[in-house]
């Protein structure tokens, strides 16, 4: 009963990791072309 949780929670972290540093790169990629760096 514990695996799969644990499993299921490492996945859900794996897509907020991926979520948050694919964000971060669309704003800097916007802030680099806005600024014309």
């Amino acid at each position: 009963m514990i695996k799969p949780v644990f499993e299921k929670s490492i996945a859900h972290q794996l897509v907020d990791t991926f979520e948050y540093v694919s964000g971060a790169v669309v704003i800097k990629s916007n802030l680099k072309s806005r600024r014309g760096w």
